[in-house]
């Protein structure tokens, strides 16, 4: 849907490739769960392809501001989620091309913070 392809992430594949992760929904299921993560890769990052989704949590109805990183050589994906309650969550994967799991407890709670982000030095990570 046009409303939701937005709050875009950039990073640098392993492959030398650009990516994009967005806000992004599906066209099916339940209106308030339709919340997917959209893909966009370039080569340069002037030239864009739209791929297939990279994870539609079926959760929510938009996963907004993606942060995804490696954290001890795995793959998180951390977004706030914009549904009946807001929330912080995640996600692990064995590497950034999924498949993503659903950890038991998901949540990354702070009373007064919607959409964590993360930064790192390169030793160490904290948001």
């Amino acid at each position: 849907e046009r409303n939701d392809w937005r709050d875009p992430f950039l990073y640098q594949h392993a492959d030398g490739t650009w990516r994009m992760l967005l806000c992004a929904r599906v066209h099916e299921g339940p209106r308030d769960r339709r919340g997917t993560f959209g893909l966009a890769t370039s080569p340069d990052m002037e030239h864009w392809t739209v791929q297939p989704p990279i994870l539609t949590p079926g959760t929510t109805n938009a996963p907004e501001c993606p942060d995804l990183f490696i954290e001890s050589g795995d793959p998180y994906l951390v977004y706030a989620s914009y549904s009946d309650r807001f929330a912080t969550r995640y996600r692990w994967a064995p590497s950034p091309d999924g498949p993503w799991s659903l950890p038991v407890d998901d949540a990354l709670e702070a009373p007064d913070v919607y959409a964590m982000k993360t930064a790192g030095d390169g030793e160490r990570r904290g948001r």
